[in-house]
């Protein structure tokens, strides 16, 4: 979708690559800020926090999540080639890996190989919950549900 609105906007590829970022930030915009989260992650109660926001100029938006002494990092882009969105997800270890960004109805879902758990954000109006889960499985491996801090 966003590829098809830039290609009818036409110029150069730098005109696209605008269009690109402002429509990143409209999809998250309103989730920019901090985060308080409980759930489950991998059968035990889990707790943290989610740092939302703009870096750069403002062309990449950073997701920053803390629990205990684990912390990830996920930068999401506008990939002009691709004509859509990727997200670089950072793990402890020096795991980097990228991912493919598709928008539902109700949020976003990376997109990775069958041997890997999908990432599926819902976005609700002051809420926010984030499920992992291998292929195949029904029930997420991960489930954590997210406020805004006051």
């Amino acid at each position: 979708v966003v590829k098809q609105i830039g290609d009818k906007l036409g110029g150069d590829g730098h005109t696209r690559l605008g269009f690109g970022v402002l429509a990143t930030v409209a999809v998250i915009r309103e989730h920019l800020g901090d985060w308080v989260g409980a759930g489950e992650a991998h059968g035990q109660a889990a707790a943290g926090t989610l740092v939302v926001r703009r870096i750069l100029d403002g062309s990449v938006l950073e997701a920053v999540e803390s629990s205990g002494d684990h912390e990830d990092r996920s930068f999401y882009r506008f990939e002009p080639e691709q004509g859509g969105f990727t997200v670089l997800h950072m793990l402890p270890g020096a795991t980097f890996r990228e991912h493919p960004v598709e928008f539902t109805g109700e949020g976003l879902v990376w997109v990775g190989p069958p041997t890997e758990p999908s990432v599926e954000w819902v976005f609700g109006s002051d809420t926010l919950r984030c499920d992992v889960r291998w292929p195949g499985d029904d029930l997420p491996e991960v489930r954590m549900h997210w406020t805004r801090r006051a």
